[in-house]
């Protein structure tokens, strides 16, 4: 091979290189990683970190007049201020309940199509902390997903008076997760 040749093939090479490099710096420095809140979350090469979910509507889920069979239904919704697709959880906060029988107390979780994302699942347990409403949803970028709570005191075949006059609550917060 000619002396031209070598240093074409050695150019092209290095060419290839810098592209593919760049090319993959360019996509794992805008990989993000962690979870939680905005200060919790860290991007790789990034000066600026993602904002905050906006959630609407779903704070103070609460009732203290529900007899057997009674539902009552929350309406909010989750916004996206990101330019980028993310997958988030939705969590109960500081929720009570006082239910002697507390699998008599289900709630269901929708969207507004009417998509049910959770279906009679047991409302939780008095936790001053955080428990699982639903994880790993995606929403995309610059968006707002509403979605519907329905609290249901189900009817049964057994004595629910010593559950009349009971009360639940709960908060619902969203942090940024993985997606499943």
């Amino acid at each position: 091979m000619s002396k031209k040749m070598y240093v074409v093939i050695i150019s092209a090479l290095i060419i290839m290189i810098s592209l593919t490099y760049q090319g993959t710096y360019s996509y794992f420095s805008a990989t993000v990683e962690g979870t939680g809140n905005r200060e919790n979350n860290q991007s790789s090469g990034l000066a600026d970190t993602l904002s905050n979910l906006i959630i609407t509507g779903g704070e103070d889920i609460t009732s203290s007049t529900m007899i057997p069979g009674d539902n009552v239904t929350y309406a909010f919704s989750v916004q996206n201020p990101n330019n980028i697709d993310v997958c988030i959880n939705l969590l109960w906060s500081n929720t009570l309940n006082t239910f002697i029988n507390q699998q008599d107390l289900v709630y269901k979780l929708e969207k507004n199509d009417g998509t049910v994302l959770i279906e009679s699942q047991e409302f939780p347990t008095t936790n001053s902390g955080t428990t699982s409403l639903l994880e790993g949803t995606s929403i995309k970028a610059s968006t707002t997903e509403n979605y519907i709570l329905t609290v249901t005191y189900q009817n049964t075949a057994e004595d629910q008076t010593a559950d009349m006059g009971k009360s639940f609550s709960g908060t619902i917060i969203g942090e940024l997760g993985e997606c499943v």
